[in-house]
């Protein structure tokens, strides 16, 4: 386990979810790689289990594990009550946890761009 710097960069990318409320998904790189994320989302209810999800990301990331990866399998997760269209697209998302997904998997696309993320 790597310990954590005092200062680390990374970009936070803004998500519109289907019902137009927003989350907000930060990943910081060190050595130029990732090495945490944070998630945030303002509803209470889903508080505690983005706080964990985040948490044993980061754990992966330290261990290295790739961000992509994770993002791959973050894909898979379906929610009954979280599926969704992606605003301004025809796509359909499963759920919160993919569309977590889809920010790392898009990441390392668009970490070093000056355009909007597709998330």
């Amino acid at each position: 386990m790597t310990t954590r710097p005092n200062q680390l960069d990374g970009p936070t990318y803004r998500v519109t979810l289907g019902d137009g409320s927003r989350m907000y998904v930060t990943i910081n790189e060190h050595n130029g790689k990732p090495f945490e994320v944070f998630a945030r989302y303002d509803d209470a209810d889903k508080y505690e289990w983005l706080g964990a999800l985040t948490t044993m990301i980061t754990r992966l990331l330290r261990a290295g594990q790739p961000l992509e990866q994770i993002g791959k399998e973050l894909l898979e997760i379906h929610g009954p009550e979280s599926s969704h269209m992606i605003p301004g697209t025809r796509e359909m998302a499963p759920s919160i946890v993919a569309r977590i997904g889809r920010v790392f998997v898009n990441h390392p696309k668009n970490f070093n761009s000056n355009h909007e993320v597709a998330a």
